[in-house]
Formats: structure tokens, sequence, C-alpha cells
């Protein structure tokens, strides 16, 4: 199997990276406790699908409820799973500190802790270098259409599409036309544990 890589372009005017092509991932449907219950039943037909099913609403309700309370908590392999506080604006002073959720200062500005969020580090063999190095990419049927499009309108063009292309090989599976900085900070990351992207780009699921 392989990661889904669609190409999208920047459309935030105010963006450095305006009207630059960026790779983003393209994600299936969720899958949920009952689907991942089956899937380590399919991998591992010694454990019962509804044995497995309540171990993992177990891990669930343990993970939540470890984690409200101050424990960050580690899947092996996977990652570490904590709850944060979301700021927006900080207070003038110690003083003016509140631990109110949603509080807002004198000119009605959200200020202090405005939400509380979950975050993952990853963890183990689950690392962005780990990750990074052994992913396979392929590109969707959108973004090989959008690829050669642009190829075919270059080569009427006469101009020479060299400089953007990245053939890819046996290790990343990914071929086709990238415009230059790419990849560069404006196209922005998702953050782990579900940060938006850059640009204005939420983190969620890619059409196409």
């Amino acid at each position: 199997m392989a990661v889904t890589v669609s190409l999208k372009q920047n459309q935030n005017a105010h963006s450095t990276g305006y009207k630059k092509w960026y790779p983003r991932a393209k994600y299936g449907r969720i899958i949920n406790i009952e689907g991942l219950a089956q899937h380590i039943h399919d991998h591992h037909a010694i454990y019962p699908e509804d044995l497995v099913r309540g171990v993992l609403q177990c891990a669930t309700r343990c993970t939540r409820e470890l984690m409200l309370e101050g424990y960050p908590v580690k899947f092996d392999g996977l990652g570490i799973f904590k709850a944060s506080v979301e700021n927006v604006h900080g207070f003038d002073r110690p003083a003016n500190a509140s631990l109110h959720i949603g509080d807002t200062d004198a000119q009605g500005r959200p200020v202090g802790i405005q939400a509380i969020k979950m975050l993952c580090q990853a963890s183990g063999e689950f690392t962005r270098k780990e990750l990074s190095e052994s992913s396979i990419l392929q590109w969707s049927d959108l973004a090989e259409s959008i690829i050669a499009e642009d190829k075919n309108r270059l080569g009427e063009s006469g101009t020479g599409g060299s400089s953007g292309e990245n053939s890819g090989n046996g290790n990343n599976g990914a071929t086709g036309t990238i415009t230059p900085n790419g990849g560069d900070d404006n196209g922005g990351g998702n953050n782990t544990g579900g940060g938006g992207d850059d640009n204005g780009g939420g983190t969620g699921f890619e059409e196409g």
C-alpha cells in the first residue's frame, strides 16, 4: 500500500505561496473502532473480533480519562497522547491570569485559555524520519491528470519543464512536475496532533 498524494493550488492571495501547487495527502474513509477491530482480527485470527473491540473501547476511554488527569499516554511505536491548553492572546500581567475557558479582555478579544485540545507526538517507529524513509508515495488520479495537462502546455509553448520535474523511483513512487519550492515553508505541513496547514488550509480530508 502507498500514501496517495494530490496536488492543491494555494488560493490565498495574501500568502507568499499564492498560486503555487503543493502536494497534500489524500485520505480514504475513516476507520472506526469496529473497522480497526476487524482489521486486527484479520491479521491475528486467534483473537475474537468482539474481544479486540472491547479492548480498544477500554483503551479509548482510559486514554481520554488519563489525559484529562494530566498524564501523557504512550502507545509504543505509535505516539504519545496528551491534553494541552490553547491560548490566543496572553494576559497583560500574572495578576490578571484566569483558569476560565473562553475569557475575553476589555476590548472583547479572546484572552487566555480558549480550549483544551489533544496533542499527539510521534513515538518509536512512527517518527517523521522513520515515516519519511519507509513511505511509498503515489499520485492520485486527479493529480496525475493535472500534471499531464501542465506537461502538455509546457510542450506546446516550447518551454522546458526540467527545472520542476522530479522523477520518482521505486523508493517513493512519485512522478510528475512540481513547481520549484513547492514544498517550502509557505506550503505548510500537517502538524502532528491535528494542527492546521499553513496558508489557511485546515487539516482534513482532501478531495481529489
